[in-house]
């Protein structure tokens, strides 16, 4: 299977560089999925910003918004929270509490990673639920 590339925003250059800037200022920090698309397809990027704006902009309340992103993350199999949208749902009190499941379970290391800005590593939920070590227990560390 191919696998699209991604930068971090330390090394990104051009339109890649110049909407992760944004993603940054707007987030704090740059979601696994808003940086494989600024690597990919900045422009693409951009387009989802302008749209997130433009939906903070009107008569939505914060909770509505969340609910249409969420049901459009669900509805592509994309995880919805990532350590940047954890953070703007709680800043915002929209949300007490953010769960990890999957993510953790390939991330053994995620508070680590997310106080680094290291990017989160992708699960196999093949493996998920098949008895054994394997899945679970054999992801590496980061750090």
């Amino acid at each position: 299977m191919n696998r699209l590339k991604t930068t971090t925003a330390a090394s990104a250059a051009g339109d890649s560089a110049a909407v992760f800037a944004k993603v940054k200022s707007t987030y704090g920090g740059i979601p696994n999925a808003y940086a494989t698309v600024g690597t990919n397809a900045p422009a693409v990027l951009e387009h989802l910003l302008r749209a997130s704006a433009i939906l903070k902009s009107g008569t939505l309340s914060q909770l509505e918004i969340e609910a249409i992103n969420l049901a459009a993350s669900q509805s592509t199999g994309c995880d919805y929270f990532t350590e940047a949208s954890a953070r703007a749902a709680l800043a915002g009190g929209d949300v007490d509490l953010v769960s990890f499941g999957a993510p953790y379970v390939a991330n053994p290391d995620l508070v680590e990673r997310f106080q680094q800005g290291i990017l989160m590593s992708s699960g196999d939920p093949e493996t998920y639920y098949q008895g054994g070590a394997r899945g679970y227990t054999d992801y590496l560390r980061a750090t």
